[in-house]
């Protein structure tokens, strides 16, 4: 069985430059690293502990290595925009929000919310973040807070729901009246469904000053 030739002197010159790059993509190190320590014969739980790859997967990446070169070890969700926003494009979103509404942005919605800023920040900036968190900032950052829409059963029949509270309380009447009636009352866990629910951001309103 013909074995697999050793890396160059470029080609480990090439792998080192990889995993000492600053800011280089940490899947793009890790393969890296795998197909330096294969070239250098290292143990297999060595390769493993260090890259996370087992034996067979590091060969593998070598082989890709050799075959197509750094191309094999590049990020493949590399096209996904990972920057941060600078400094001056955080307060220029801020400025936004203070000072427009989504549909000054072509956004058919009168309210914030974090997908259209995420939305916005990409289109304007090509960064997509992976959580929300960094939008909740910005929103902090413009003095908005955030607000949950209610939930309405679309079947409800309010009617029905007025003619129900009627006698709901006409029956509590009669049993607060009541001096035998007893009163049970237990901690309770309530599962909200709230987290479903997208929020719309709003303006946070400060109380005025008295003079």
């Amino acid at each position: 069985m013909r074995r697999t030739p050793k890396l160059t002197g470029e080609q480990r010159q090439e792998i080192e430059a990889i995993i000492r790059k600053p800011g280089a993509a940490a899947p793009e190190v890790r393969r890296a690293q795998a197909v330096l320590l294969v070239n250098d014969e290292a143990e297999s739980s060595v390769m493993t502990t260090l890259t996370g790859y087992s034996r067979r997967h590091a060969f593998a990446l070598r082989g890709a290595y050799l075959r197509h070169g750094r191309d094999a070890l590049r990020d493949k969700r590399r096209g996904n925009p990972r920057e941060l926003l600078t400094k001056r494009q955080r307060d220029a979103m801020v400025a936004v929000l203070r000072t427009k509404t989504p549909a000054d942005c072509r956004y058919a919605r009168a309210r914030w919310t974090t997908t259209i800023v995420g939305d916005l920040i990409e289109r304007q900036y090509g960064v997509r973040y992976k959580s929300r968190t960094s939008h909740y900032l910005l929103f902090r950052q413009a003095k908005f807070t955030y607000h949950k829409p209610g939930r309405v059963y679309h079947r409800r029949d309010a009617g029905e729901v007025e003619a129900w509270r009627t006698r709901a309380e006409k029956r509590l009447a009669e049993a607060w009246a009541d001096p035998q009636t007893v009163v049970l009352a237990e901690d309770e866990m309530i599962l909200s469904t709230q987290t479903t629910t997208q929020k719309v951001w709003l303006p946070r309103v400060f109380p005025q000053k008295k003079t």
